[in-house]
């Protein structure tokens, strides 16, 4: 009986150890069950993470290519470049691959115009200054042999300590943009031109004639130097208008603009002040200088045959004469005053001669 008792209990304490186990089993189970369920959403956000990344970079390479540019890498240790990458579209823009600089690290230092090379080495003081953008233009010479004008933007990359360990980039092509502006300045430089220059004659107008006085006038206060000036007037012009015809008139203007430019120098200024006045300014021209000019304009005028074999006109001028050296207590209007009074004079005293302004009266100078 008692060992039948035993055997019994022995069973039962079996039959418990295994519905034990066999519950641990199925903790087991569900504990894997439900840890291959959070592995499946997490391999399943990977993957969608995965996705975006790729959907991410397929955006950045786009919009790349729609900036016609590159992104890079530069890494630096102690100051010195130790490794440099280079991005999506880089042969694009230099005609080079990423492989090629990775090759050769001193391909994009070729490259590199050599007029330019003083900006490279700018980016990295600045950088070494403490600035975190550094954006600067250069050009490189493209695989192709042609100039292009690239647009540089970087932001330093800095370690915990504030020390710079690197630099990323975008590269973009600018040179239509260059072109574009070049183009621009042209046509601004050809429009103010034509707005600062008498159609007629080709001479500078008055307006031209103006701003070149008051350049020459500063720069004299800072650094002196004497300025002469001739205003000219063509002797009975409205006779020989009325006479000829005005198409007759504006050949003759021409003609003493071409004469008066033959006589002077080459650094002298001529306008055509207005109707048929034409002023010359004679920078760094003393009054005797100034003076023999003069004469020897009336001297041209005198000898000149105009519209020669159809008209054969004889013209004559009149001149006032001024010179100075400009002070601050002198205006340029007084100076164009002065010249204006001494012109008066010499059409007043028997025109075809020049006149000599004195501190603002006119006098004769004796005919050479």
């Amino acid at each position: 009986m008692c060992r039948a008792d035993r055997q019994g209990r022995t069973q039962s304490l079996y039959r418990h150890e295994l519905r034990k186990m066999e519950k641990d089993l199925l903790r087991i189970k569900e504990e894997l069950k439900r840890r291959e369920e959070r592995l499946e959403e997490s391999l399943h956000g990977t993957r969608e993470m995965a996705d975006e990344l790729r959907e991410a970079h397929s955006r950045y390479e786009r919009l790349v290519r729609a900036t016609n540019g590159f992104v890079y890498a530069v890494d630096l240790k102690d100051g010195r470049v130790v490794n440099v990458a280079n991005f999506h579209g880089c042969e694009q823009v230099t005609g080079y691959t990423a492989e090629e600089y990775e090759a050769d690290q001193g391909l994009w230092r070729r490259q590199v115009h050599p007029d330019d090379a003083g900006r490279i080495l700018n980016q990295m003081i600045e950088f070494s200054a403490g600035a975190s953008v550094v954006v600067i233009e250069h050009r490189i010479f493209h695989r192709d042999g042609r100039v292009r004008w690239l647009k540089n933007t970087s932001v330093a990359r800095r370690d915990a300590g504030g020390q710079l360990v690197g630099f990323d980039g975008l590269i973009t092509d600018i040179t239509d943009l260059k072109r574009a502006e070049e183009e621009r300045d042209t046509l601004n430089k050809q429009l103010r031109e034509l707005a600062l220059r008498d159609p007629l004659t080709g001479l500078m107008n008055r307006r031209g004639f103006e701003e070149e006085l008051k350049r020459l006038w500063d720069l004299s206060l800072r650094h002196p130097f004497p300025i002469g000036l001739l205003m000219v007037d063509i002797d009975e012009f409205k006779a020989l208008n009325d006479a000829y015809g005005h198409i007759v008139g504006d050949r003759v203007l021409a003609e003493c603009a071409r004469l008066i430019q033959s006589v002077i120098r080459g650094s002298d200024v001529v306008c055509r002040f207005g109707g048929d006045e034409i002023t010359v300014l004679l920078p760094w021209s003393e009054a005797n200088e100034t003076r023999g000019v003069a004469e020897r304009l009336l001297q041209a005028f005198r000898a000149h045959v105009f519209c020669k074999g159809a008209h054969d006109a004889q013209v004559t001028i009149s001149i006032g004469m001024a010179s100075v050296h400009p002070n601050p207590s002198l205006s340029t209007e007084r100076f164009l005053s002065r010249a204006d009074k001494a012109l008066y004079c010499a059409k007043h005293s028997g025109r075809n001669r020049v006149c000599v302004d004195d501190v603002g009266e006119g006098h004769e100078v004796p005919d050479a």
